[in-house]
């Protein structure tokens, strides 16, 4: 299977992201709809991954972040907060989540932002920690799931 990431331009690509997310989040895990529709989608970038340039089967969003943490323009980042990342039942463990990821921290780097951080699900852990990102803190509750804080640096500085 060919997978292809883009970043969701058309309303209709947004949906796409949407639907995935409804899917996963919302009617899977059981998380309310008011707590996955945060009020930060209209500022964010997302990417949609497609099977072999037709159906989407998985998102994910970047959000860039100023020092102070607000969201902010890409070009003035300098954290990616990578979240929102999703990938349908039936096409996970093929390799979807990897190219999403790499898809968000080539965005990331291509604006200029130098590390990046995520909220990890505790059962994915590993999964990233295979990307260099490395855990940070206690575990904490999101959404009523057990969730890792977890960093890295995309290039260069401290």
């Amino acid at each position: 299977m060919d997978t292809v990431v883009r970043e969701a331009r058309s309303a209709e690509e947004r949906a796409a992201c949407w639907a995935i997310r409804e899917a996963v989040f919302i009617r899977e895990q059981g998380i309310a709809e008011d707590l996955e529709r945060d009020g930060l989608d209209e500022i964010a970038r997302h990417l949609v991954a497609w099977q072999e340039d037709r159906r989407a089967i998985g998102t994910a969003r970047v959000l860039a972040l100023d020092a102070d943490r607000r969201p902010v323009p890409p070009e003035q980042g300098e954290v990616a907060k990578i979240g929102r990342m999703a990938v349908l039942l039936a096409e996970r463990r093929r390799g979807v989540g990897r190219v999403l990821l790499d898809a968000a921290l080539d965005l990331a780097r291509l604006h200029g932002i130098a590390h990046a951080e995520l909220s990890a699900q505790e059962y994915v852990v590993e999964f990233y920690e295979k990307f260099g990102f490395r855990v940070e803190g206690e575990p904490y509750l999101e959404a009523g799931i057990p969730h890792r804080r977890m960093t890295r640096k995309l290039w260069g500085g401290s």
